[in-house]
Order: C-alpha cells, then structure tokens, then sequence
C-alpha cells in the first residue's frame, strides 16, 4: 500500500540506518531465519510483571462509582494471573532502545521510484517527543495545515488546484523524538507544484499567519473529537493507560479539562 508505506520511507529519510528508520517489519532475511523460539525468547526477556499496565475500563464490579476496583472479583483474578510462576522470571532482561540521534544539518531527499502515473509524497519537520510541552500546539498546527476538510492544504491542493487524490498532516510522536509530516497523492507531472504550494503554507505558519477564528475552530474540532473518542471505552482505556505507562501519573479529570484546549494558543502567539 503506497499510501502506508509512505510513511516508512520518510521515515528512512529522517532517520536512515538507525532503529528508529528502519522498517518495522523487518527484513526479508530476517523474517525467514526467525524460528518460534526466537519470538518466544524474545517476548520472555522483554515483557514481565515489572514493566507491564493492565488498565480496566468499564463495569468492573464495584457497587458505586467511588467504590474502589480493588478486592473485586476482578481485580483478584488480573492479580492471580500476574503475580503467577509463569512470570516470575519474565522482562529480566529488558533491553531500553537506542537513543534517537538528530543530526540534520540540511534538507534531505529520498526517492523511491516506482513506474506508476501517480506520486505519494511525504513533506515535513523533525518536532519532539511526546513529553515535550508543546506536542498538542504541533498538534493544532497539524490540524490547520492537513487535518480536516476544511484544512488549508485540503482547500489549496484539492478544492482550489485539484491537483491531490488525498492530503493530511500529521503529527507522529515517539518517546525521544517525533515530526510533522504532510502527505499527499498527486499527478506525477504536478508533484513540483504541489510541493511548492505545501512548503507555502508552512512558511505562512512559520511567520505566525494563523486568525483567531481560525485558531478557534482549529481549537474546538480537536476538543469535538476528543470528547467522541473518550466515549468509547476502549479508547478511554487506551487514555489512562498511556498516561501511566508514558508518564508515570493519571490525571482524574475529563479530557477536555485536562487539556485546556482553548489556552493552548492565544490569538497573539
């Protein structure tokens, strides 16, 4: 799939021979030589009890909503299977990865060329972790350049120039580093201009040309999805989840109250 696998070659771009560039799945050599005791070796040295979250949402026994989960049925049967032999011993040799290494000096390219009417491309800017203060204003810089139908980008490359099969910013957050990246598919004799338009629209952002209407309704669409996404349970595990793993803290408060959205930015910033 060319419009994922995008994705991987900015992604060597950024980060080349490192284990933050390479491919996820592997390579072919490798896949072919791994045998069922290397994933099971592998899984044994790596995850255990002390290294683990188990994050239950939902109807989990309790008789009211203040009464605690613990001392439930269900929290003694995820403590059984946890605190078994079959763990004891497992994630003992839990192995932290590289450190990213930023070392950009200037812009770079990578093609990959593939004998097809259409070009994927993939433009953006090295950002930060996800514990950086500022990942959610990258966020809203995400969402007024790709984000929505109602994007810059969406307007300027599709409505106005019809020059893009599909346009999105994203921003993509890892523990050390991160980037902004807008991606787009378009006609392999218009790739010049459509990149030449993308890299406009930064520049624009670069200089601060962002109204406060529009700051508002950047600001109130990523509030609306929040809130959806929230009502899922699944995703609200996930939520409370990746705040105890990523940031050793869970924060009580709803997610539109925990992110303020709307002083993120001022119309002055």
């Amino acid at each position: 799939n060319p419009i994922m696998y995008i994705e991987d070659v900015f992604e060597d771009c950024l980060y080349g021979d490192t284990p933050a560039g390479r491919d996820t799945i592997g390579t072919k050599k490798n896949i072919l030589g791994f045998s069922r005791k290397d994933f099971l070796d592998y899984l044994s040295a790596q995850y255990g009890t002390h290294n683990s979250f188990v994050c239950l949402v939902g109807n989990l026994g309790g008789k009211t909503e203040k009464q605690s989960f613990v001392g439930t049925q269900n929290f003694v049967s995820v403590q059984k299977y946890f605190s078994s032999d079959k763990f004891a011993h497992r994630g003992l040799n839990f192995k932290e990865k590289d450190a990213v290494r930023e070392n950009q000096a200037k812009p770079q390219v990578k093609i990959h060329y593939k004998k097809t009417d259409q070009v994927h491309l993939s433009l953006g800017v090295r950002t930060f972790g996800y514990n950086h203060k500022d990942k959610l204003i990258a966020k809203l810089l995400s969402i007024i350049l790709g984000g929505s139908m109602s994007s810059r980008l969406f307007i300027n490359l599709r409505e106005r120039h019809g020059l893009a099969y599909y346009v999105r910013t994203e921003v993509e957050t890892y523990s050390d580093s991160g980037y902004l990246a807008t991606r787009a598919g378009v006609p392999v004799n218009k790739a010049a201009l459509a990149i030449k338009i993308i890299l406009a629209e930064y520049k624009k952002l670069k200089k601060g040309q962002v109204l406060a209407r529009e700051l508002k309704r950047i600001k109130d669409l990523l509030a609306g999805r929040l809130a959806i996404q929230l009502e899922a349970s699944d995703n609200l595990a996930s939520w409370y989840g990746r705040q105890a793993l990523l940031f050793n803290t869970i924060k009580r408060e709803s997610g539109s109250q925990q992110f303020s959205l709307r002083k993120i930015l001022t119309p002055e910033s």
